[in-house]
């Protein structure tokens, strides 16, 4: 019995551990500084958060310098007044509302796994937008208030978490609640690595919204891309997806991406310019890929065709419109994505072949696919060989990995977050603390069992194990520290 206690002491000692302020912990917190390239004078996975004002047609409208940029990385960004109701501090990487409604987006790039917004009376935005950028890109929702997102369904979702090569959580604190709204699904993760076991929501009140997965790719359509703030690019903006035409080559598919571009620099003219794309399409894969080879041969160090608008005109490129004049986008286009795999080579009597185990049959069975190169996308077919042929297969060292990227999309078009009981009260006396968190590590440890109802309010990471992990939350939740 002594021993049971000690253990116990020792993990919660351990979870009181991670709350002090000299916490080592592998999340990305704070917003990215990023990096410089002295060649180019460019700023790479720099951060910035941006309440962007519509107007009324849901259009990005600019009125002033630096209108919407509530934080950059740099310094020397212009940023423009923070609208009323809205303020942002570095030192906690939160943005408060207070009854704040407009059409706004805001938008958080690199910002961290620790950015929050806020929630102070009766708020409501147009849409949030969370890039990770490679950093971090998670997003938690806290305070007293109640936030409204996408009421008017404009966006297909209203909150979308754009992952670049991050796994994001969306949390929602005890005290807040949401109305989050969509076209088609009221929250998306887009371009995840494939995790099957990764948590997409940390919800105080043991919510777990049903998602739908399927396989990634990347659409471009019109799009405006504003204020990428660097040491030399003042604003950038661009429209992206316009199809053009060769008279070089009348079959190709290319894109013309209107380019506007401010620079830092007053004695450096501004720049309104298309950038030129060329795109292959695969009938076997129904995508559209960049030709990669003719954007090098044909553009500068960085595979860039740009060309400004006052020479368009005399190029080989012409816009394609339609009927009224107006660009036609290219829809649809962009890389073919497949859940992750990995496996070893092998050397077949036909060609190379990969071998991939599922360890969750006993014993572990192999499956076998084809391999076949497409655009410089390896793409894997499973195939059913016999035990002769698999026999003729020899061994080589090579291994691949199919880095496979997927979207989560949730199936409702409306989702309501908050209230309930409040977050990690497991015991149910209307208080969070360590009690709660003794009676997790307890059940964790096989020192006490909780019932299913407790375990749907301890899982607070969603993960579907109740562990020592869900006990540093609810300690968190208890000190105000989630």
């Amino acid at each position: 019995m002594q021993k049971g206690k000690k253990l116990l002491a020792v993990l919660l000692a351990v979870c009181l551990t991670a709350l002090l302020p000299v916490t080592a912990l592998a999340a990305n917190n704070g917003p990215a500084p990023g990096f410089k390239d002295e060649e180019s004078g460019m700023v790479w996975n720099y951060s910035y958060l941006l309440l962007v004002p519509l107007d009324d047609h849901f259009e990005q409208k600019v009125d002033g310098d630096g209108e919407g940029i509530v934080y950059a990385a740099y310094s020397n960004a212009t940023k423009g007044e923070t609208p009323r109701g809205a303020s942002y501090d570095l030192a906690t990487n939160t943005l408060t509302l207070t009854d704040f409604k407009g059409k706004y987006v805001i938008e958080a790039n690199a910002m961290g796994d620790d950015f929050t917004i806020r929630v102070v009376g009766e708020c409501e935005v147009a849409y949030i937008l969370v890039w990770g950028s490679g950093y971090g890109g998670n997003l938690t929702l806290s305070g007293s208030g109640h936030l409204v997102v996408n009421p008017t369904r404009f966006f297909v979702n209203g909150i979308r978490f754009n992952a670049e090569s991050c796994q994001p959580v969306l949390r929602v604190n005890t005290g807040v609640t949401a109305d989050v709204y969509g076209g088609d699904n009221a929250v998306a993760f887009s371009g995840m690595e494939e995790d099957a076991s990764h948590a997409l929501f940390a919800l105080a009140n043991g919510q777990k919204p049903a998602v739908n997965k399927e396989g990634a790719y990347y659409e471009m359509g019109k799009q405006v891309r504003g204020y990428e703030i660097t040491d030399a690019v003042k604003n950038t903006e661009v429209f992206f997806g316009h199809r053009a035409t060769s008279n070089r080559d009348p079959g190709g598919i290319y894109t013309a991406d209107l380019t506007k571009r401010t620079w830092e620099d007053p004695d450096k003219p501004d720049e309104t310019f298309y950038d030129i794309v060329k795109y292959i399409y695969s009938e076997e894969l129904g995508i559209y890929a960049p030709d990669w080879a003719y954007m090098h041969d044909n553009g500068n160090d960085y595979g860039d065709i740009e060309i400004g608008v006052d020479e368009f005109a005399d190029s080989e490129f012409s816009l394609v419109t339609d009927g009224d004049g107006d660009p036609v986008n290219l829809e649809g286009h962009g890389f073919g994505k497949y859940d992750g795999l990995y496996g070893d080579v092998y050397h077949g009597p036909s060609g190379d072949y990969m071998v991939a185990f599922d360890y969750s049959e006993t014993p572990p069975a192999e499956n076998w696919y084809t391999m076949r190169d497409v655009m410089g996308i390896t793409v894997v077919t499973p195939v059913s060989l016999s035990a002769d042929e698999r026999s003729q297969m020899q061994p080589t060292t090579e291994r691949v990995e199919i880095e496979g990227l997927v979207n989560y999309l949730t199936r409702d078009k409306d989702l309501h977050f908050g209230g309930g009981t409040a977050g990690g009260d497991v015991d149910g006396n209307g208080v969070t603390d360590a009690r709660d968190a003794l009676l997790v590590l307890k059940h964790a440890v096989g020192k006490g069992k909780l019932t299913d109802a407790q375990k749907a309010i301890a899982d607070l990471n969603g993960d579907s194990k109740i562990d020592a992990v869900d006990a540093l939350i609810i300690l968190k939740i208890a000190v105000g520290k989630a």
